[in-house]
């Protein structure tokens, strides 16, 4: 049903969203710098917390001006 085609899409957006934050935190050498496994840039609750946030921060940036 298109429902589940739907659910598909926002769970592929999702994914996408999480392994993109990682490659700019593995990028930026804050995964390496932090030396532990545990370290916030590794952290995966705070990788989903940004690419949960990233569109709101995008959009609030914009209003403000600020990009």
């Amino acid at each position: 049903s298109d429902s589940n085609l739907g659910d598909v899409v926002f769970y592929q957006k999702k994914v996408l969203r999480h392994e993109i934050v990682h490659a700019f935190l593995f990028e930026s050498g804050m995964a390496e710098n932090s030396k532990r496994s545990e370290a916030w840039a590794m952290n995966e609750e705070m990788v989903d917390w940004l690419a949960f946030q990233g569109p709101k921060l995008i959009l609030a940036w914009h209003e403000a001006g600020a990009l």
